[in-house]
């Protein structure tokens, strides 16, 4: 089984030399399950440059949870730079 994520604007396809193409779209990322060399104990994510990254399925549990912390401190991020570009003024000098 393969699942495409990442789809790419028509600006990215042309940077990206050999995008995954599915259903008309190009993708930057595969997720290959399955039909990989680890068989149905592993996954493997794959980039668009040919690096890959196996998973076991039982680190799977593990790796979502380290992802939801990163997009969580990421969201956290763009906020905190939303709050401070209105309310900060611009005019002022803060020290």
């Amino acid at each position: 089984m393969k699942y495409y994520i990442a789809p790419l604007d028509e600006d990215m396809q042309e940077e990206v030399s050999s995008p995954y193409v599915y259903g008309g779209t190009a993708y930057e990322f595969c997720v290959e399950y399955g039909s990989n060399p680890g068989c149905t104990d592993e996954l493997v994510i794959k980039d668009t440059v040919g690096r890959e990254v196996p998973i076991t399925i039982e680190a799977i549990t593990s790796l979502v949870a380290v992802l939801t912390d990163i997009k969580q401190t990421s969201n956290a991020l763009e906020n905190l730079t939303a709050l401070e570009a209105n309310v900060l003024n611009p005019k002022l000098t803060v020290a």
